[in-house]
């Protein structure tokens, strides 16, 4: 196997930690890791948009250009040689991958292919915990110790703080702009968004604020659901309002993004948010 486990009796990763986390670095970029299910540390590279040459004999994913040594068609599948490093990358129909050079650690870990762009997740490290720590055994035998503490959305791990990236952001729009992006299969959103360049949106636990800051005693709104992973780079978390980080779109909106919509009613005076989905 690549990545050994612990021989010492393994703790499994509370719940809570399992899923996709971000760094925010001080320059503004942002690095995705993810805790999978099964107790593996990965890092994520973000859906980057695959474009084949003549033939589908070559490809490239954002600045990487490949030649494919095996399989057909426009699809990642196959076996493909990195014209940079000579590196083989194995892509499988079962969306597991894996990356050998020469002279080089094999890499594993799976991806994702949608909508002419590709995802990808590399295996780093085998991971349990162990009290206020997180163990990390990765590639080569190595084993590190980093403490950590989880508070809500929000992991602090040795010195590097994490937030956590929700599957689901979520837009609120008036009637008339949710039917205008139905009509035309995209917007440039709200004329607020239009103004900033970017289309704001908000995570569960902000949207009964965003709802209650810019649409107070407004009634005929829809919630809009957009799932973060298809997003790729176009989507980027920025401190807002109170310094908390939002989610910000720098593309239009598709209406192929919306993941489900439905209305928002107003009673009382508050707006009335589906029950039992993270909504403050």
């Amino acid at each position: 196997m690549l990545l050994a486990r612990p021989s010492r009796p393994e703790t499994t990763l509370p719940p809570e930690l399992r899923g996709r986390w971000q760094q925010v670095l001080p320059d503004g970029q942002v690095t995705l890791v993810a805790f999978g299910d099964d107790g593996v540390y990965y890092a994520v590279a973000p859906f980057a948009p695959v474009v084949f040459g003549p033939d589908a004999a070559t490809m490239t994913v954002g600045p990487d250009a490949y030649t494919r040594i095996y399989g057909t068609g426009e699809t990642v599948q196959g076996v493909w040689r990195d014209d940079s490093t000579g590196a083989e990358h194995f892509y499988r129909a079962n969306g597991t991958f894996n990356i050998g050079a020469p002279d080089a650690v094999e890499i594993s870990g799976t991806y994702v292919e949608r909508n002419g762009e590709v995802e990808t997740a590399e295996a780093r490290a085998a991971v349990s915990v162990d009290g206020a720590a997180l163990i990390f055994d990765v590639l080569l035998g190595d084993q590190v110790r980093m403490p950590f503490t989880l508070r809500s959305d929000v992991l602090t791990l040795g010195d590097a703080i994490l937030t956590r990236v929700p599957a689901l952001i979520y837009k609120i729009f008036r009637a008339e702009e949710w039917q205008q992006l139905r009509t035309d299969g995209t917007t440039a959103g709200a004329p607020i968004d239009v103004t900033d360049g970017f289309i704001h949106f908000s995570t569960a636990t902000q949207a009964a604020e965003t709802a209650a800051k810019h649409f107070a005693g407004q009634d005929d709104l829809f919630l809009i659901a957009v799932e973060t992973a298809p997003l790729g780079a176009a989507l980027r978390w920025e401190l807002s309002r109170g310094d908390a980080y939002f989610p910000h779109l720098y593309r239009p909106m598709a209406i192929a993004d919306v993941h489900w919509a439905q209305p928002l009613p107003l009673a009382a005076g508050t707006h009335q948010f589906p029950a039992g989905a993270g909504f403050d």
